[in-house]
């Protein structure tokens, strides 16, 4: 069983001790925040110990493997100290706030043959899974993916919603796109909380993106279209169209997040297998970095 320490036990941080508790043993956490987060681990997970010394946590050698689930701007200066530590990493998204960030950090990992996972929790949906097999053997013609959310306002749509979406259609492509378009932003409780964006891959598919964080109801869906076949996804089930009707294909029985985590764990002894998570990484931060240009 993989050794671990975690950084960060916010909303995200509790989580991510819950679902890697079960797959591992979590020796560690690095706490800087409240009280009352330092209180609910003691209480929920006693056998982890609390530290604020984030250094005496990378010189542990029983340490296999660090997650980070910290605010956006230190992702880059935690992410880095792990790994030229020697540790594997598993980072919240974004991997990091620059496309330079992000690649500096992609290659240390490949040079110190470590794994980078970076939380891009749709590319590891149980639901998805059927969609992201036959996208490997059947070429997409055509996908769209809707978010619809209220707020919040105060954090940055582009690293928070949109490279969320971004991994998708990499994930679901398996290329890097020919073009990425913005073509269409709208500002009401912030200067952006409407996004439309156009993604042309080779062959000239398309994958638009729709954000908006202006909706009284919460949802995501996804829309692929195969030569013969079109699936819609949303967080309850898989359906594919027959006929004049969707038909339910798969239903969500494991956690997301859970499936996640496992997939880290399995790919801290695959180096050969991990790179693509860095590389997603890096390729979302980009793409966002190419967006953000064409904001006025």
């Amino acid at each position: 069983m993989k050794t671990l320490a975690i950084v960060g036990i916010g909303y995200w941080g509790k989580n991510l001790i819950r679902v890697f508790s079960e797959i591992a043993e979590i020796k560690a956490c690095v706490h800087n925040g409240n009280d009352k987060n330092k209180q609910w681990l003691k209480k929920k997970f006693p056998s982890i110990s609390i530290t604020t010394d984030y250094e005496s946590v990378l010189n542990d050698p029983k340490i296999d493997a660090i997650i980070i689930a910290t605010s956006n701007r230190t992702h880059y200066r935690l992410t880095k100290g792990a790994l030229l530590a020697g540790k594997h990493v598993f980072v919240e998204k974004p991997l990091a706030t620059t496309a330079d960030q992000a690649k500096e950090l992609k290659s240390i990992s490949e040079k110190n043959q470590l794994s980078l996972f970076v939380g891009y929790i749709f590319c590891h949906h149980p639901t998805l899974q059927p969609v992201y097999n036959r996208a490997e053997d059947q070429p997409i013609k055509w996908a769209r993916f809707s978010w619809n959310k209220l707020g919040k306002f105060g954090r940055d749509i582009f690293l928070d919603l949109v490279g969320h979406s971004v991994a998708i259609a990499l994930r679901l492509f398996s290329a890097y796109p020919d073009r990425v378009e913005l073509v269409d932003t709208y500002g009401i409780g912030s200067n952006i909380d409407i996004v439309s964006i156009r993604m042309v891959f080779p062959s000239n598919r398309v994958f638009h993106i729709t954000i908006n964080r202006l909706s009284p109801k919460s949802q995501k869906s996804l829309q692929v279209l195969f030569e013969d076949e079109l699936f819609f996804w949303t967080e309850e089930g898989l359906y594919e169209f027959y006929d004049t009707e969707f038909e339910l294909v798969s239903e969500t029985h494991e956690e997301p997040l859970l499936a996640e985590a496992k997939q880290f764990i399995s790919e801290i002894d695959q180096y050969s297998v991990q790179r693509s998570s860095a590389e997603l990484g890096y390729n979302v931060n980009q793409i966002i970095q190419r967006l953000r240009e064409n904001v006025i």
